[in-house]
Formats: C-alpha cells, structure tokens, sequence
C-alpha cells in the first residue's frame, strides 16, 4: 500500500548583524634566493603580527609557502607567503584599531564578518517546520483529510556574508569599517501521512 503524503517546502530567512570579525593576511617576500624571500615574508608579516598583538589579539599562523618564480623555464627568484589569520568579537574601537595598525604595514589582508552564535539556526528551523505545518494543514484541509504524523524532513540551511574583501596597505582605513549584516536562512521540505 502506498502511502499518501502531504509534502511542502518552506522557507524562514533573516538578516543579523554580524558579531565576529575575521581577519587574514597575507606577507609576500620575493627575492633571488630562497631563504632571502623566506625572510622577508617573515619580517612584514613579523610587523603586522606585533601591531595586532599590542592590540591584545592573537593572529594563528597558517604557515609560510615558498614557490619558485620562472622565466624562460629557469628558476629567476623566489616568492613566500606568509599567512596569519585573527578573529575577534566586532567592536568599532578594536576593529578599527587593527585595521589602523594593519594598514601601516606592508602586507595585504581580508575583512570577513561572521555569526559565531549558531543559535539564530534552531530558531529559524523551528519557525519554517511550524510554518511548514501550518501550509500543510491548510492543504488538508482544502482537500477535507487530516493531517498525520510526520514522514520525513529534509533541512538545508545557508548564511551569506559578502566574501571576505581583500585590501593592499592603506587602501581602507579604520572610518570604512562596519560589521555587516548576514543574511540566514533555513529551508524544510516535511512530508505528511494524510489520514
């Protein structure tokens, strides 16, 4: 016997403030030898480093990465990236103190804002299976069934933020800085026993 169902999709979606800062840079080092462009990635990203910890931040190294440069197929130089990557709770004083001691440095570096409480995500499903019923029900009832136990659930979820903007030195300055505002969304496809 097949079972009849009710399905329906639904859709809950808001906008937050965001209430995490995500910075990344990146110190590019180039010079003949290897061990040269090494250290001059180490020295810059080195400066970028102290000016956010003397903020009272703690930048995570992502590790350094050394590439040959080429030229008519003959190793000519050396590239490093040194990579360092700091998150901290969005604050206009504190943002806009790491991006003042950032751009005085020779390095080029990523804003990303972010959610870091995933707790809007449970409200937001619980609104769109509510929602999800309630559509549901009216269907039922048009058709003059009722609605029974639930089947099965599908869930997908997604918050967009603008993708993390990447600047060379003093190209933004500390006034430019403002959290954003972080579309969520929760989607449900729920499917019903019809009695």
């Amino acid at each position: 016997m097949n079972d009849r169902l009710i399905t329906v999709t639904y859709s809950v979606r808001d906008e937050l403030v965001a209430d995490t800062v995500k910075l990344s840079l990146r110190a590019v080092g180039e010079a003949k030898k290897y061990e040269e462009a090494a250290a001059k990635a180490e020295k810059l990203a080195g400066d970028a480093v102290s000016g956010l910890k003397e903020l009272g931040l703690d930048p995570r190294s992502s590790g350094i990465n050394v590439c040959a440069i080429r030229a008519d197929k003959k190793v000519s130089g050396y590239r490093a990236v040194r990579s360092y990557s700091v998150e901290f709770a969005v604050s206009d004083n504190m943002l806009g103190a790491a991006l003042d001691a950032l751009s005085a440095c020779e390095c080029e570096f990523a804003v990303a804002f972010a959610l870091k409480d995933g707790s809007h995500r449970d409200r937001l499903l619980t609104e769109a299976v509510k929602g999800a019923r309630s559509r549901a029900e009216v269907i039922a009832a048009a058709d003059g069934v009722r609605l029974g136990a639930l089947a099965k659930a599908e869930h997908m979820s997604s918050d967009v933020a603008r993708p993390a903007m990447m600047f060379a030195r003093s190209a933004m300055n500390s006034a430019d800085a403002e959290p954003e505002r972080i579309a969520v969304e929760q989607s449900v496809t729920c499917a019903w026993h019809i009695e």
